[in-house]
């Protein structure tokens, strides 16, 4: 499907969808505790519905009735459960350490590009201490249970290898320690995991190694529980306010740990005209100035940046941001590709883009490439064009966002599916 995008003054107020990566780790862990768990949700979206999916199929009673989720927590299941991740790395990578400390077996399989996407560094460490895979890439089966023990992860492929074996190993009957081999990127979502946990009564100690974690511990059940709002997705209707008019976003916590939170500080270094309110940021239009930008703690903020900076003033630089190239699409490459479409003075690098600001963007056909902040992404590029851009896979939102062409239109967007 494709939907095309029209310039338009942008002016309007939107409140911040339920983050992505809180509730995750939310259901995750109101599914291993020991009693029911009320979460306040709200929207939900395909990644979302995965996770509560595998966890259903691993023995947690999740009924939904929106704005609420109640979860009943994991209990023993007969036959052989199937993970199906569908499209979402980080279901899989939290869930598959998750089934190797709960079951003697499962299956597991994933769609679109997800096959295609690193794995093998938590395979290689869950196959040491005690699990058997059937193949190296989804779909695949996955015999035994871990085992406490060491682990070893580099820090700089996927913070959610980290994560699913931070919130798996403690269930375990033995200690374990899992080392990190290389700089921990995205640190900030690891702390968003530990943070969950503490909460959840799990104690893991961060040593010079990496991280300490005794075994044989309980999750507790927190009663209720609230989502909180999502930067990641708030930071295409904070991009639309600096560069088409005015946008309100309510429903943010400035002293979340979400990594993405860090655009407030990026807008303001470019010179964005920001307004600060209890848990609500207003941005404005105001020329920008070109930035270096280091992305390897929010890689997830890159193609939102890219579009921002194809028109400010001066050299940008966007780097840090090498693991963008294994996410649902190329992002570096894509990124590259519609902005030079669009009349962007924009040059690919291994691990970034240097961008040379120009006046404005003309209209033309774009890739969505069936990712969801590609597609967002482009249709936010609306705000800074002379004509319309037309964008395929515009589906693809569905998989973090499915009202954001609601929102889009809500503060003043124009679209057409076509």
């Amino acid at each position: 499907m494709t939907v095309m995008v029209f310039p338009n003054k942008i002016e309007g107020k939107i409140k911040a969808i339920p983050s992505k990566a809180h509730a995750h780790r939310l259901l995750i862990a109101s599914a291993l505790s020991q009693d029911e768990t009320l979460i306040h949700l709200g929207e939900s979206s395909l990644d979302i519905e995965t996770t509560i999916q595998c966890l259903r199929a691993m023995g947690a009673d999740i009924e939904e009735n929106d704005p609420l989720i109640r979860v009943q927590p994991i209990k023993r299941i007969k036959g052989v459960p199937l993970l199906d991740f569908n499209e979402s790395g980080s279901s899989s990578r939290f869930l598959l350490p998750l089934g190797g400390a709960l079951l003697e077996e499962f299956l597991a399989k994933g769609a679109g590009r997800l096959p295609q996407r690193p794995l093998g560094d938590l395979i290689r460490e869950m196959k040491k201490n005690g699990c058997s895979f059937s193949g190296e890439k989804l779909p695949f089966q996955v015999k035994g249970r871990l085992e406490g023990g060491r682990y070893f992860l580099p820090g700089d492929v996927s913070s959610q290898y980290i994560s699913g074996l931070l919130m798996a190993l403690p269930l375990l009957e033995k200690d374990s320690l899992l080392h990190l081999t290389s700089l921990l990127e995205s640190e900030g979502y690891v702390a968003l995991t530990l943070a969950v946990l503490e909460e959840y009564g799990i104690l893991i100690k961060r040593v010079k190694e990496g991280y300490k974690i005794p075994g044989n511990q309980h999750y507790r059940t927190l009663g209720e529980k609230t989502v909180e709002g999502d930067w990641s997705n708030a930071a295409f209707f904070l991009a639309l306010g600096v560069l088409g008019g005015s946008v309100e976003v309510a429903g943010l916590n400035k002293a979340s740990l979400q990594p993405d939170a860090e655009i407030l500080t990026i807008l303001e270094k470019m010179g964005a005209d920001i307004e600060e309110k209890p848990n609500t940021i207003i941005s404005k239009k105001r020329e920008l100035k070109g930035v270096q930008v280091d992305l390897s703690q929010c890689p997830d903020l890159m193609p939102i940046l890219a579009v921002i900076l194809s028109v400010a003033k001066g050299k940008s630089e966007i780097n840090g941001g090498k693991r963008l190239r294994l996410k649902e699409s190329d992002r570096i490459a894509v990124m590259a590709r519609n902005l030079r479409t669009l009349g962007a003075n924009v040059v690919e690098k291994d691990d970034g883009l240097d961008i040379i600001g120009v006046d404005n963007l003309r209209g033309g056909p774009v890739e969505g490439a069936n990712d969801h902040r590609i597609v967002m992404a482009m249709a936010v590029a609306s705000a800074i064009s002379k004509g319309p851009i037309l964008i395929t896979d515009h589906q693809a939102v569905d998989k973090s966002y499915p009202g954001f062409f609601r929102d889009f239109e809500k503060v003043g967007g124009k679209s057409n599916v076509i």
